[in-house]
């Protein structure tokens, strides 16, 4: 015989998953939006398809102010949405905040070795990035492929091109030094 408190709760789950599911089916056109792949549920909401949102921004017939952009691209960084944060530098041009989510995403992409993600936003930096980080960001993908020669040159024009006190500097002598 089965636990009369391991019975009621399983009841619980039961009960609990059908009031999910009654909730779900009231909200057919989220649902929808999700199996037509339009909308990803994320762990804070709903995420647009890239390209559904490309249309949208095309669409709207005001450009955005750039403290929106920061603060979009801030909102991004906070939450580790680094795709989203370059996309939303790269669209607006905006070398400062590109070369910002670069300096806060590095690390992190390295570590998971996310380095075509890397190259290619090191191929698509708007205009006016500084091509230190750009070279810091390519000497590190040298290293990972083992070709130490290129990326010593590399980290080493980027540890002298940026400033003393900006904080790609270390990193780019340490890069240098291996």
């Amino acid at each position: 015989p089965q636990d009369p408190l391991h019975h009621r709760q399983q009841e619980r789950r039961r009960c609990g998953h059908r009031a999910v599911l009654d909730q779900a089916e009231r909200a057919v056109p989220e649902r929808e939006a999700v199996v037509a792949g339009f909308l990803t549920r994320r762990e804070l909401g709903y995420e647009f398809h890239p390209l559904l949102r490309d249309f949208m921004a095309r669409r709207t017939s005001t450009p955005a102010e750039p403290d929106a952009l920061r603060r979009l691209v801030e909102l991004h960084l906070r939450q580790r949405e680094w795709d989203d944060a370059f996309a939303v530098a790269v669209t607006a041009q905006d070398a400062q905040l590109a070369e910002r989510v670069i300096e806060r995403a590095l690390d992190d992409l390295l570590n998971n070795g996310r380095l075509e993600t890397l190259l290619a936003w090191t191929e698509h930096a708007p205009p006016g990035f500084d091509a230190a980080i750009l070279e810091l960001a390519e000497a590190e993908l040298a290293f990972r492929h083992a070709r130490h020669e290129r990326a010593f040159v590399l980290a080493k024009r980027a540890a002298t091109s940026l400033r003393e006190d900006h904080p790609l500097r270390p990193r780019a002598l340490l890069c240098a030094g291996q």
